[in-house]
């Protein structure tokens, strides 16, 4: 699920099987793919960095809901009648 004109990560590969890809959605959306490579040092620094405070994650929560509400937080992220940046459901 992208919107319009978005983009797309490509991260942690396995080297597994290939995926297919529906190039004509890729193109008539104006996607951008990006393959992107880090080391696991990275996910390490990120998470430190989130446990002192140093970059505030909580503003980017725009709805919280229960996992039974998941129908709706699907919705509710791809209607976009609201500002959202990231839905959280709670088991």
């Amino acid at each position: 699920m992208v919107k319009p004109g978005g983009c797309i990560s490509v991260v942690g590969l396995s080297g597994g099987e290939a995926v297919p890809i529906n190039a004509d959605k890729i193109v008539f959306k104006d996607v951008n793919i990006y393959g992107v490579f880090s080391s696991p040092n990275v996910w390490e620094e990120a998470i430190k960095l989130v446990s002192n405070g140093l970059i505030k994650v909580k503003p980017l929560i725009t709805h919280v809901l229960p996992l039974a509400e998941f129908e709706r937080a699907f919705r509710i992220i791809s209607e976009r009648k609201e500002e959202v940046v990231k839905v959280v459901l709670k088991p």
